[in-house]
């Protein structure tokens, strides 16, 4: 008997075709969090299947680190600790291609 196993799926709204997350990784639980991620998602995801190179996905990771690290966003930090801990669930997913 085969197990079959769903990949969760990302998708900002308005952003396209849905990018499937890798094994282990969920979007974060809060609909804030949720959301952020699910951009940060689709628009890494560009930079992952398109023409982009390792050097630009880096950069656009990077970025998207500083953005979202909980000390940068005291307002928000439950929010911003989600976020910026889902993306250090993406790292590898999205600098190794």
């Amino acid at each position: 008997q085969q197990q079959q196993h769903q990949q969760q799926r990302a998708s900002a709204p308005g952003t396209g075709p849905e990018i499937a997350l890798p094994r282990g990784v969920q979007l974060p639980q809060s609909p804030a969090a949720r959301s952020a991620a699910a951009s940060l998602v689709a628009e890494l995801g560009k930079l992952r299947n398109g023409a982009a190179t390792a050097a630009e996905r880096r950069k656009a990771y990077r970025a998207a680190c500083l953005r979202w690290h909980p000390d940068k966003n005291l307002d928000d930090e439950d929010i911003a600790t989600e976020v910026f801990q889902f993306l250090q669930l993406l790292k590898d997913w999205c600098l190794n291609s």
